[in-house]
Formats: structure tokens, sequence, C-alpha cells
């Protein structure tokens, strides 16, 4: 089964339930992808010393977050080009959508 994290922020650093649901389900055996963006929160740049990721796909504890740029931002709001293609090529069974606010399933049907 191929699961989904959409989430516009995703910080393994930090540990918020995000990323223990990657980690979780990556053991429990689920092919687990992570779309994300490079921004940070403001809420913890201060706590790991960063800006902004790079953009791309990396593996983390087995499985992969992919990281796209940020066109522009507005308060939690990110917008990213992408989301859909990444959406159709992974073909996902489940997608799990962490901080709706921050309008990331919405670039995936648009």
């Amino acid at each position: 089964m191929r699961i989904l994290i959409l989430s516009g922020h995703f910080s393994p650093e930090v540990g918020y339930q995000e990323v223990y649901w990657a980690r979780e389900l990556t053991r429990a055996g689920y092919r687990v992808k992570v779309l994300s963006t490079t921004s940070v929160s403001d809420s913890v740049k201060t706590a790991i010393g960063k800006k902004s990721y790079e953009p791309g796909i990396t593996t983390i504890d087995g499985y992969e977050v992919e990281r796209l740029k940020v066109l522009f931002k507005f308060r939690t709001i990110l917008f990213s080009v992408g989301v859909k293609e990444r959406l159709r090529v992974f073909n996902p069974d489940l997608v799990i959508s962490i901080g709706v606010a921050k309008f990331m399933p919405f670039w995936g049907v648009i």
C-alpha cells in the first residue's frame, strides 16, 4: 500500500505528528512518501537553525521526502507548483493531509 503524507511544513528535527506518522507507517511495512515544501515554519526556524530546506528528494528512516519550492507564502498559506503531478505519479492508495489551512491539498486538485 502506498501512503502519501501531504504537509506544507515538514521538519523531522522537531518531531511533529507528521514525522511520527511517516516513521511508524514505514515500520509497519507501507511505502510512504511525504510531499512538502522547502519552507520552515516560523515557529521552529530558531529551534532548528534553518530558514529553508533544499528542494528535491531525500530518504529519512526508510521513507521518501520530496520538497517543492514555495512560489509565494501568505501567513501559513504556501503555494507550490507540482503537487498534482506528484500525486498522479506516486498514485497513493491513501493520502494523509496535515495542516489543511496551509492549502497544500488544494494545489493537488487544480
